[in-house]
């Protein structure tokens, strides 16, 4: 037992620390290929130094467990201390800032003229009701920090009632508010500001949920908070239904109490917001957001912008398109590899409406250059998603507080000047001295929260249940690696604003006490329970042949395009490939089958079937009808994956697929 345990933390570090590499050395551009890769192993085996034995130090640290009453003087203690360094933030980033997207808002509440181009009720809540006590974006911000405050106090409050000590929550609470990134963020007031606190408030219900072992979702106020935590959720930013619906689908599947409760908890948030974007906003003229095509062609963008720029593969077709799409000329002299922003909002660079109404000709055309530009396609991705994962500082640009009207830099402006002095020297040294990137800035964060995970794991033995206050950060984070437009901030604000607080749940006890999956939960009956229901077993079956899919089209890829081998023979041996593996996944996964040499020989059959029905669908497809090969790889796919789950189910029935009795 003693030497698994061993395993799992070697395991651990050693993906941490090529995680840690991987963030730390990407913007060594300058150095040659041969040296960064030497630089690269060297680093990895060094961080393993590091990372081993401090796993094994802190999974032996509790701050949990400690009962004390929490009285109303610690909790006004919380708030003042709290409201007091964000207040010195203000003033000494007074007037604030600002961007684009808050001078919209604003103007659209001054004048009531209203668009969910930005959420409706973000520019009602944070910037309208402020406005009828004075007309000055600066009560926004000042309302935006009560908004903070509130839920960092109850943040303290939560962790104070799971029996943290005081003096670990007021550490909690000092990494937070020492962070620059916390007072660059709370005196912006931005949709996102809003929604990342609002993912803070929901991580927190997944911990209270995670240490009752599902009794706190017994009492219906419960459910009704969290029923309204998501509603802010998925009104506040239009991406938020991402992360609502995993959390959703996570605690359905995690736990079976008040299952019925939580379902018509979602469909009563899905229906109050479609009700509320619906008639409602027809009803007084507000325009709905519908997301045009180009919002959601961030990655798809930049990828082009990047092949463009890099002198890549174009048709003729596709080089007349281009121009009709773009301004090349600006597309070049703004083109910035890990940004399309920067060429997104110069007039008359990028002809939006043509790419709106014409999306089936644009992914075409994306398909195309795609196909003949690969490796630079995957090098665009590699740098427009850095923000996700690199240990750089993102800056975030915005506009200056002097062109909103009323406002002037009057009262507090020498004191302001002064201890704007101050923090901007504390900003520099924070980012200076490299440890201020890991804690506090955003690849940094993410690293905390991948750490933090590893700790509950080599703390005790693996159970889903531990890991569900972890869904927040992971689904955003996968939303963003998919949606992200650009480099800011605010983007990736959300993880920032939950990383400490995971760690705080690492270092409790209570992931160890989590309870062990049982009979009658979703998770039980979908993963764990020998069953020879058709429905559970297409399921597993289907849950291990997606990861099979990806592995056997990924190895066809590199096997055809970089070591150019005939791409029959490349699909034959991934064919075979993923065949061993789905072979050794489903057999005791989704099939439950007896290990024995006559049943791998009536699965060799199967697959030697498979094996000619994939070769002849690529050589019809791709020889004589002239397909892709990676579509007709799909097809043949697709076709197997039918063909060996029945095959399975028909000719195990009555010799293999027998279950032992529990």
């Amino acid at each position: 037992m003693k030497q698994f345990k061993l395993n799992k933390e070697i395991i651990i570090s050693t993906f941490l620390s090529l995680y840690f590499t991987l963030a730390s050395t990407y913007t060594l551009d300058i150095i040659n290929v041969k040296n960064r890769t030497i630089l690269f192993l060297f680093l990895t085996i060094v961080s393993n130094f590091i990372f081993y034995p401090l796993l094994k130090y802190m999974k032996k640290i509790n701050i949990s467990n400690t009962k004390q009453i929490v009285t109303k003087k610690e909790m006004i203690a919380y708030f003042l201390v709290i409201l007091s360094a964000l207040l010195f933030y203000f003033i000494a980033l007074y007037p604030g800032g600002a961007s684009p997207d808050t001078k919209i808002q604003w103007n659209q509440a001054i004048h009531n003229s209203y668009s969910d181009w930005h959420p409706v009720l973000h520019t009602f809540f944070f910037y309208k009701i402020p406005s009828l006590f004075i007309k000055n974006y600066i009560i926004s911000i000042l309302f935006q920090i009560v908004f903070v405050t509130m839920i960092l106090t109850y943040m303290a409050y939560s962790f104070r009632k799971l029996e943290f000590s005081s003096k670990s929550v007021w550490i909690l609470l000092l990494l937070i508010l020492i962070n620059p990134t916390t007072g660059r963020m709370v005196t912006i007031v931005w949709k996102d500001i809003a929604y990342s606190y609002l993912l803070l408030v929901t991580t927190l219900i997944l911990i209270k949920i995670s240490v009752s072992k599902g009794i706190w979702l017994l009492q219906t106020r419960n459910i009704i908070f969290l029923g309204i935590v998501s509603f802010f959720v998925i009104v506040f930013r239009h991406n938020g239904i991402i992360p609502f619906l995993t959390i959703v689908g996570s605690i359905l599947l995690l736990y079976k109490q008040r299952r019925l409760a939580v379902i018509i908890m979602c469909l009563v948030v899905i229906g109050v917001k479609g009700v509320i974007t619906g008639p409602i906003y027809h009803f007084l003229n507000i325009p709905k957001h519908d997301a045009p095509f180009t919002e959601m062609l961030g990655i798809p963008l930049n990828q082009v912008s990047y092949i463009l720029y890099n002198e890549g593969n174009f048709n003729k077709e596709e080089w007349n398109y281009l121009n009709e799409m773009a301004n090349i000329k600006l597309w070049k002299e703004n083109f910035n590899k890990k940004n399309f922003n920067t060429i997104k909002w110069i007039k008359k660079s990028t002809d939006i409406d043509f790419i709106n109404k014409h999306p089936k000709e644009f992914l075409i055309f994306y398909l195309g250059i795609l196909k003949k530009n690969k490796v630079l396609a995957l090098e665009s991705y590699y740098h427009v998603t850095s923000p996700i994962w690199s240990l750089e500082d993102i800056k975030q640009g915005t506009l200056k507080q002097s062109n909103f009207e009323n406002t002037s830099r009057n009262t507090f402006e020498k004191l302001s000047d002064n201890i704007n002095d101050i923090f901007n020297k504390y900003d520099t040294w924070i980012h200076n001295i490299g440890i201020g990137n890991i804690l506090f800035y955003y690849g940094g964060s993410l690293f905390i929260i991948l750490f933090s995970i590893g700790l509950i794991t080599v703390k005790s033995k693996f159970h889903l249940k531990k890991y569900l206050p972890y869904v927040v950060a992971l689904s955003n984070t996968l939303g963003i690696m998919f949606l992200i437009t650009g480099e800011e901030l605010r983007f990736v604000y959300a993880n920032i604003t939950c990383a400490f607080p995971l760690v705080w749940y690492s270092l409790s006890s209570i992931p160890v006490e989590t309870e062990k999956d049982k009979n009658k939960t979703l998770l039980y009956i979908l993963f764990l329970e020998k069953t020879t229901n058709i429905v559970v077993q297409f399921f597993r079956y289907l849950f291990v042949g997606v990861f099979i899919i990806i592995m056997n089209i990924g190895l066809l890829l590199i096997m055809t395009d970089l070591f150019r081998i005939n791409y029959i023979i490349s699909s034959v041996l991934g064919f075979l490939f993923g065949l061993l593996l789905n072979y050794l996944f489903s057999k005791d996964f989704a099939f439950r089958e007896k290990n024995t040499k006559k049943e791998f020989m009536i699965y060799a059959i199967i697959g030697i079937t498979g094996l000619v029905i994939d070769t002849s669908i690529m050589l019809i497809c791709t020889s004589l009808l002239k397909i892709y090969y990676l579509l007709s790889k799909i097809i043949s796919t697709l076709v197997n994956f039918i063909w060996i789950f029945i095959a399975r189910k028909m000719i195990y029935k009555k010799e293999v697929w027998k279950y032992e009795k529990k």
